[in-house]
């Protein structure tokens, strides 16, 4: 059973230590970590662990269920489904095939690394990655040190993050500074079209589009089937990156400073998080909107489709944009 003992540890007057907690409105001390667990936990919190964890607001769970998927499960499976108990410390990662290489980049994986700094024998708690997230844990130094979860675990302490805040935070953009690999001058144009099995709205004209790419020399690359090496050289000597695939937004870390992005969405659907990795690494971002995505009553649907509603990126519009960049 998880405990939570959230309610105990609210009604106890946190005891910050004065030289670590920075002055917040009106001097006011800036608000701890939410901590889940017990006012036991709170020494934690104490001294430079507690100024190591404040950007990335951790969520302690003691005697927690790690489950596969990087969730901390909140009531337990059957006893039946259960490993032994590890002792130790665990940082919860949603990894593996359905997890897109960009999304394994920017949603826990940067908030572990500081976590890990306070917790020094803590283990990342993950799916079977990827070759190319192996890849980017040993980089991190977290590979040796990871355990691979096929079912739910119970862990002595879980470490898990908050809701995360908006826009990419110092914790990303260090991590970004550890991965990327150092550009060659090459200048390729590349271009990251989403997988069918992964759309949430079928790119109608997905086969004219990928015909006009490929006849004006811009490569179409699969980041989650290229060795983390070889996609992380690419992305440092692009010159431009078209981006249609918001699941993989946060490969834009990888990418040289001077590389220009443009980002093709459906229109009421351009999401938020490619112009706000630009705006933190000063990149330069273009947005081209699609068509609305639409249902086909009377038409049938596209060969190859997975979800009936539909949208088209207009090679037009993409080619005066192009045009407006290499200028």
């Amino acid at each position: 059973m998880v405990e939570d003992f959230s309610a105990g540890l609210a009604s106890e007057p946190a005891r910050p230590a004065a030289t670590d907690v920075p002055a917040g409105p009106a001097g006011a001390p800036a608000p701890l970590p939410r901590v889940h667990g017990g006012s036991k936990w709170a020494h934690l919190y104490g001294g430079p662990k507690r100024a190591a964890l404040r950007a990335v607001e951790s969520v302690l769970h003691v005697n927690a269920l790690c489950l596969p998927d990087g969730t901390i499960a909140t009531a337990p499976p059957e006893a039946g489904a259960l490993q032994d108990v590890f002792a130790d410390t665990a940082f919860p990662l949603a990894a593996g095939p359905a997890i897109p290489l960009g999304q394994f980049l920017t949603a826990q994986l940067p908030g572990i690394l500081p976590q890990r700094a306070t917790w020094e024998t803590g283990r990342v708690a993950c799916a079977p990655p990827t070759p190319a997230q192996r890849e980017v844990l040993r980089r991190l130094g977290l590979l040796d040190n990871h355990v691979s979860l096929t079912q739910p675990v119970r862990f002595r302490l879980a470490v898990g993050q908050a809701a995360a805040t908006p826009g990419p935070g110092e914790a990303v953009l260090d991590l970004f500074a550890k991965l990327r690999a150092v550009p060659n001058g090459a200048g390729k144009r590349l271009a990251i079209l989403p997988p069918r099995d992964r759309e949430h709205f079928t790119l109608r004209n997905r086969a004219s589009l990928t015909a006009w790419l490929r006849a004006r020399r811009i490569t179409l690359i699969d980041p989650d089937a290229l060795g983390f090496d070889a996609l992380a050289a690419t992305l440092a000597d692009a010159s431009v990156l078209i981006l249609t695939d918001p699941a993989q937004a946060g490969l834009i870390g990888l990418c040289g400073a001077t590389t220009k992005i443009l980002e093709a969405a459906p229109e009421g659907f351009a999401g938020a998080a490619a112009r706000a990795l630009c705006g933190a690494l000063g990149l330069d971002w273009a947005l081209l909107l699609g068509t609305p995505p639409s249902y086909p009553l009377l038409q049938p649907l596209a060969f190859g489709a997975r979800v009936p509603l539909a949208y088209e990126i207009p090679i037009s519009g993409l080619n005066a944009i192009l045009t407006n960049l290499a200028m």
